[in-house]
């Protein structure tokens, strides 16, 4: 076997200039691509399984609740609260929606959107600006626009909505059913101009 051996100073004095590329066009860069980021997501809050929280919770973004929660949820504004873990207390949004995959015992919801009913609600009152989807256990009262039962869903209490009622195949309801008359629109009348002989000035 040859070995083959360089000097030292062929690295340190090379005989031959290293290649350089002529200067040319330069290409220009892809531009960076921007993520696709719901800011509702990137806004969202989180209590992991496993937490307990005792007292009332403020909110002004998304909440999903994993762990156990002894308290009122409320937002002011537009946020949803998302339950798949405990909740004992009132659940109040202005414009959000509610989710209930866990359980929520001993309280209310009012909701400015839907309510999504998939695990465990006991012995209170539903109040939903849109829909209200029950395919769960459900004890208590609900008021919607429109309610619809899942194959899933056992319901025991009443049921008030505006516009439609759907009970899904397999689904078991005792209670009752109340139709609400829609709400009359307020008209404002504009007051009669006084002229100054209508006044009474004899006094």
């Amino acid at each position: 076997m040859t070995w083959f051996k360089k000097n030292r100073n062929d690295f340190e004095n090379p005989t031959e200039p290293l290649p350089v590329e002529p200067p040319g066009k330069v290409e220009p860069m892809e531009p960076v691509k921007k993520l696709d980021v719901n800011p509702r997501q990137k806004g969202m809050n989180s209590l992991l399984k496993g937490s307990r929280l005792n007292g009332d919770v403020i909110i002004n973004c998304d909440l999903e609740l994993s762990g156990d929660v002894v308290g009122n949820i409320y937002s002011k504004d537009d946020s949803s609260v998302f339950i798949k873990g405990t909740c004992k207390g009132n659940i109040e949004t202005l414009k959000g929606q509610v989710g209930i995959e866990g359980e929520l015992l001993e309280g209310n919801i009012k909701a400015g959107g839907d309510v999504t009913i998939t695990g465990k609600f006991s012995g209170g009152t539903v109040k939903a600006g849109g829909k209200c989807y029950i395919n769960g256990e459900f004890s208590g009262s609900v008021e919607a626009h429109e309610i619809e039962i899942g194959p899933l869903g056992i319901v025991d209490g009443n049921l008030s909505f505006q516009e439609t009622i759907s009970i899904g195949r397999g689904a078991k309801v005792q209670g009752s059913l109340i139709r609400l008359e829609p709400a009359a629109p307020v008209i404002q009348v504009p007051s009669k101009p006084v002229s100054i002989e209508d006044l009474d000035l004899a006094a």
